[in-house]
């Protein structure tokens, strides 16, 4: 399916793109009336935007998208109600921070930094698919040609508690491993601006402290 839906794009780009558009707001205008299974197929047509987010590119309005449609998604993280999310808005939680992944090079820099919060939110999510999910979203985000540290200040310590929260909550070892790392990644590139740097001396005890129970730990299960 994936590679017919390629192949349609490459050679009828501008009506598939007009289809999927239109197909993406009559689900995305029942997915705010509150219905689970315009939810789920929502999950379906997103993916659909994101493998072909390259041949779209140039006729989808994703800046204005982001804002109208995925923003408020993503805000559900951050929401009182998080922990009672439906598993079908889950799923679309999870699809919409994939997603971002597959158009970061779109996103606008007025829009990063409350991007930011919400992914970092998101690492808090009681689904692990959720918190795996905003963690690779994060690499992304931080791991683009464009990424500014000093843009990204505020958020380091907010970032490092909600990673380390997520490793601790955490049952397997890949994932404890993937969330590890990009508590790493973090320290690397915020490591190559003056301001990214200060905020990491600021948060060095942060970054540290955890990692004695960590290492114990991982000594006990012979990791």
């Amino acid at each position: 399916a994936e590679s017919l839906f390629i192949s349609l794009l490459e050679h009828f780009a501008e009506p598939v793109s007009g289809a999927l558009h239109a197909y993406c707001s009559k689900l995305e205008d029942g997915v705010a009336a509150g219905s689970d299974d315009d939810a789920l197929a929502l999950d379906g047509a997103y993916v659909a935007l994101g493998v072909g987010a390259f041949a779209l590119q140039p006729m989808w309005p994703f800046q204005e998208w982001f804002v109208s449609r995925a923003a408020p998604v993503l805000a559900w993280s951050s929401c009182e109600e998080c922990e009672s999310l439906s598993l079908a808005r889950r799923v679309l939680l999870r699809r919409v921070l994939w997603l971002v992944s597959c158009w970061v090079a779109e996103i606008e820099e007025s829009t990063r930094p409350p991007l930011y919060r919400e992914v970092i939110a998101a690492l808090s999510n009681p689904d692990a698919a959720v918190r795996l999910t905003a963690c690779s979203t994060l690499h992304s985000l931080v791991s683009e040609w464009g990424f500014q540290p000093a843009a990204f200040a505020d958020c380091f310590g907010p970032a490092v508690t909600a990673l380390y929260g997520a490793v601790a909550a955490s049952a397997e070892t890949d994932s404890r491993i993937q969330l590890m790392e990009q508590v790493k990644v973090l320290v690397e590139v915020m490591g190559q601006d003056p301001i990214g740097r200060a905020a990491v001396t600021e948060c060095a005890l942060m970054v540290v402290e955890p990692l004695r129970g960590l290492w114990d730990a991982c000594e006990s299960a012979n990791v």
